[in-house]
């Protein structure tokens, strides 16, 4: 009878051991999907901030060749009056 008893036993850990498993594939499927997710949004929120980045530089740049362009005409202006007086 104790033969017997053992195998049942035997089936019964290895059933549990599946079932926990199992829950603990789930559980990492769920984590799994979840990092998935938290990644999908950082990447998005990369894409946002590098479309930002690029557009920022772009006016810096056109801000510094206005400028530029303001220096270049008082300069001239500053010649046109010195070669006046």
């Amino acid at each position: 009878m104790t033969e017997a008893a053992g195998p049942c036993r035997g089936r019964s850990g290895r059933s549990s051991q599946v079932q926990q498993l199992k829950e603990e594939n789930t559980s990492l499927r769920r984590t799994l999907r979840e990092l998935q997710r938290r990644a999908d949004l950082h990447q998005c929120r990369v894409s946002e901030l590098s479309e930002e980045l690029l557009q920022r530089r772009r006016q810096e740049e056109k801000e510094a060749r206005d400028l530029e362009s303001m220096v270049h005409s008082v300069e001239q202006n500053l010649q046109l009056m010195t070669v006046m007086h």
